[in-house]
């Protein structure tokens, strides 16, 4: 609820209220008191001042003297703040600091005035009036909050506001890939096109790249677990913004796009082809031969057959390099935040400016979608389950760096155009660890709205399903111990319902 002069009077708070709003416009009332006492009334806000320094919320305590008056007319405390150094316990945690570093104890206290007798009291509510009045005024509070909510501007902390706009600007200049040495060529990318849609390239002609991967969803499927020539264990990731990834797949086990496109090309259970077979079938197709050659310099024939595959596998990655999102609502209002530019600020959703204040803040999501591209490009374990079907687990990342290992399609291996070797890195210094079992990769919440259903087994439908399962989220992985990045939110359905208004801007 927030500090307002309707809330603060309705509780006999009048004179503190301005001086509240004015200091702390975003603190929540979300605890009130009446500590039946004769004298004081006690009201209790959560400030989100303090999260940045100190990692957790804390209160503010407004305790306002009763009205020298025995039916409890409303009246003006004064406001007294302490200056000095001040202590602040929080489930047993002591803190100490300035006022300036940490949320504040406030004590408005009541400027006693002459009785009849020209004697100073201070009397209550009596103790039944009290009991009486209170629900009543709880819950008229309740109600004048909740229809200003939706006019309250949001402020962000300054901590906040550059959490925010580290996620741009957007759209971002990245050259071609290295290792690919047809990458951001106009005729590649194409011949790219022409591949990715042809059915040519699947061993039945049943289907296409662009069958799992629809422009129209995202660039991919609507369904829980992709299907190709049967149904596999993991969702059709988007294509997207590939360029500025370091690893594929949910499991991480490509460190190039080429590589990456090879992959549904040879599994049986989606394209279905071999290198061999995938030769022939460029060969005796002139709209596919023609241009291979016209790029490669050569006919498909003249390579061995793994050389042809790759060849084809780059001009694939040419053509996914362009698959970029374009500038959303939440990059406009990054923009006007970053030019202070009230307007256009005020354009973008109250639900989804409070979503993206939770987003680097209390909900923690920017942990792990960092940056431009909103993911840092690695592998978690979130809780899902490791089974697709009965009796066969899925090991994530586990899995995927013994495949990346073993590759021949790796930046390390003998069909990297970069001589130099400058982008393999990452893949000469990745190790194995237990801890992989079971993560996944994150994935880019850049058009996230467009690309239900979630996670790498599809199982969360929508994205209240998702924000739902991290506020809930169990702690009991055995091999988390070292990894408390995750832990349950806990939030409530509001805050729920405005991180889903800020994820649908993305």
């Amino acid at each position: 609820m927030p500090v307002t002069k309707e809330t603060a009077s309705a509780f006999g708070l009048a004179g503190t209220a301005p001086t509240l709003a004015e200091r702390y416009p975003k603190d929540r009332l979300v605890a009130m008191e009446n500590r039946l006492s004769t004298d004081s009334t006690t009201v209790t806000y959560k400030t989100e001042s303090a999260k940045i320094a100190v990692g957790k919320p804390f209160s503010i305590e407004v305790v306002a003297g009763m009205p020298a008056h025995g039916h409890g007319i409303a009246h003006t405390p004064s406001e007294k703040i302490r200056s000095r150094p001040i202590k602040i316990r929080w489930d047993g945690f002591p803190l100490a600091g300035r006022p300036a570093d940490y949320p504040r104890r406030l004590r408005g206290r009541q400027t006693l005035e002459p009785n009849r007798k020209g004697q100073g009291r201070a009397l209550g509510f009596p103790r039944s009036l009290r009991r009486l009045l209170w629900p009543l005024l709880a819950a008229g509070c309740s109600l004048i909050s909740a229809a200003a909510a939706s006019d309250t501007p949001v402020y962000f902390t300054d901590d906040e506001k550059a959490l925010i706009l580290s996620r741009g600007p957007w759209p971002v200049k990245i050259g071609p890939d290295p290792s690919n040495r047809v990458s951001g060529d106009v005729a590649a990318i194409a011949y790219g096109k022409l591949l990715f849609e042809s059915a040519d390239l699947s061993i039945d002609r049943g289907r296409s790249c662009l069958t799992c991967h629809e422009p129209a969803l995202g660039h991919g499927d609507d369904k829980p677990r992709g299907i190709g020539r049967v149904r596999v264990d993991r969702n059709t990731m988007p294509l997207f913004n590939l360029r500025l990834n370091t690893w594929y797949g949910w499991d991480g086990k490509s460190d190039n796009l080429w590589a990456q496109s090879i992959s549904p090309i040879l599994d049986p259970r989606e394209l279905g082809m071999t290198p061999e077979e995938l030769q022939s079938r460029i060969a005796e197709t002139p709209a596919l031969a023609n241009p291979y050659r016209n790029i490669f310099g050569a006919y498909v024939t003249a390579h061995d057959a793994e050389t042809a595959m790759v060849n084809i596998a780059k001009a694939l990655a040419a053509y996914q390099e362009t698959l970029t999102s374009g500038r959303s609502a939440f990059d406009r209002f990054r923009d006007a935040l970053a030019a202070d530019d009230a307007a256009k600020i005020a354009a973008y959703p109250a639900a989804a400016q409070r979503g993206a204040k939770l987003f680097v803040g209390r909900a923690r999501c920017d942990l792990c979608h960092f940056g431009t591209n909103f993911t840092n490009g690695e592998f978690h374990d979130i809780s899902l389950p490791h089974f697709p079907e009965q009796g066969r687990v899925d090991k994530g990342r586990y899995g995927g760096i013994l495949v990346l290992r073993r590759s021949r399609y790796n930046l390390l291996g003998p069909f990297n155009d970069d001589a130099g070797r400058t982008t393999a890195g990452f893949t000469r210094h990745v190790r194995l660890t237990l801890r992989n079992w079971g993560e996944f990769r994150v994935p880019s919440l850049r058009n996230v709205a467009r690309t239900a259903p979630y996670m790498h087994d599809g199982s969360k439908a929508t994205l209240e399903d998702v924000v739902r399962h991290y506020s809930e989220i169990s702690e009991k992985r055995p091999h988390q111990d070292d990894d408390k990045l995750l832990r349950p939110l806990n939030l409530s359905d509001d805050e729920i319902a405005d991180l889903v208004a800020f994820l649908m801007t993305l």
